[in-house]
């Protein structure tokens, strides 16, 4: 068990390593656009370039973790990270910049599954459900990491500093992995390709696998852009307090998810009422971001709940999982989740670079230094409230959920 053990920590610090990686960006948003010489638009589209390569990997991953040895699979994608991670820091402008982002993002695309493939083959099948619940909250820790304890690195050292020691970090995992991370090459499938992408077709040709997709895109996007870019600057220029106390404010979103999807999961499971849960974390989505954006607030202890709340909503993503796997057939259930992952990560591609397109655009006078001003701000946040509002009104009136043999699919799915 030991032994087990080791090797899922092993794994599974791959995946805070580049969930630290993913968010950076948020927490040296003006000394980007400084060093870079970009303004909030070019910074959202070096930070959204981690997602094209994320996006695009997703399903092909999938497919080579089940032809490969686990642990070349893993260890090849954790250098490109590392490499990606030291090119970030060297880059002396936007386009270097740019290409390490998608660097980092091709890499950091195995980190996830990576980790739930250890399990499987390190762990019984019976601990497989709570092994994934650590493991998102793993990465909602790792995202947390990747913003309010770099503070005082920066400051200290510099963001170009600070990419190097936590790109060290990688290369020091790099090496212990390739020591001790010995895994058996069971469960390789020899299944043509071609297979695999009549499945994808299938999947494709649901009109419920893309109502699930849109709400769960819409749920990850105030993650993808508040809690890992513009969540800081906006929280300190539009409510006005210090740097450190916004960055404060603003990890209660990655607080809020990693103890929302163990907690919604476990009602939805109770209730057997997916759907109704799903409501609910769009509608507190959509309370919490519209008391944020629309009331005028002074208490720093409301703007933490409220940021907790709204980042508890976004688990809503993660049980959408469970339903398009329902809505598809079982032996579609993986390339139904691997597509229902990839409109959770592309909402970093398209909405990081557009929120910072609306807070450039709002900007009536021309920036100082790069900053810019909290109505600026206010605007850009206004697309993430109307985020929330429109899942609310898909998982509605859109999504449906299957009555027949759903509760059967899914004892069949735990037991394969």
């Amino acid at each position: 068990m030991f032994k087990s053990v080791l090797l899922f920590i092993l794994a599974a610090l791959f995946l805070f390593f580049e969930m630290a990686l993913q968010v950076s960006p948020g927490i040296m948003t003006e000394n980007l656009m400084s060093s870079l010489h970009i303004d909030i638009f070019w910074l959202g589209v070096t930070s959204g370039a981690y997602f094209i390569t994320y996006t695009l990997m997703q399903i092909p991953a999938g497919l080579i973790y089940d032809r490969f040895s686990a642990r070349n699979v893993i260890m090849l994608p954790l250098l490109i990270c590392i490499i990606g991670g030291f090119l970030f820091g060297l880059a002396p402008n936007f386009y270097l910049a740019a290409c390490a982002r998608i660097f980092m993002g091709f890499g950091s695309a195995f980190a996830f599954i990576g980790v739930l493939v250890v399990a499987s083959h390190v762990f019984s099948k019976r601990y497989f459900t709570l092994i994934a619940g650590i493991t998102q909250m793993l990465a909602a820790l790792g995202a947390m990491c990747g913003a309010l304890p770099l503070i005082p690195l920066i400051d200290h050292f510099g963001w170009r500093a600070t990419m190097m020691i936590i790109s060290s970090f990688g290369l020091i995992l790099l090496i212990i992995m390739f020591f001790y991370l010995k895994l058996p090459n069971k469960h390789l499938t020899t299944k043509p390709v071609t297979s695999s992408w009549l499945a994808f077709k299938s999947v494709a040709r649901q009109s419920q696998t893309w109502m699930i997709a849109i709400y769960a895109c819409l749920l990850w996007m105030p993650m993808a852009v508040v809690a890992s870019l513009y969540g800081i600057p906006f929280v300190e220029q539009y409510f006005n307090v210090p740097f450190s106390v916004a960055a404060t404010i603003v990890t209660f979103m990655w607080i809020g998810i990693a103890i929302g999807s163990p907690l919604f999961g476990f009602l939805a499971d109770k209730t057997e009422h997916i759907k109704r849960v799903l409501v609910l974390c769009a509608v507190i989505g959509t309370v919490a971001f519209g008391f944020i954006t629309l009331t005028p607030i002074n208490s720093v202890t409301i703007l933490v709940i409220l940021f907790f709340a709204a980042g508890a909503a976004c688990a809503g993503q993660a049980l959408s999982f469970s339903l398009v796997s329902r809505n598809n057939k079982l032996e579609h259930r993986a390339t139904a989740i691997g597509f229902n992952n990839m409109a959770v990560v592309i909402s970093g591609f398209i909405f990081q670079p557009f929120v910072g397109y609306v807070i450039r655009e709002s900007q009536s006078q021309l920036t100082t230094n790069y900053l810019y001003n909290g109505s600026s701000y206010h605007n850009g946040m206004i697309v993430v409230l109307f985020g929330y509002l429109i899942a609310s009104i898909a998982v509605i009136f859109l999504i449906k959920v299957p009555h027949s043999n759903s509760s059967n699919n899914d004892i069949a799915m735990l037991k394969s």
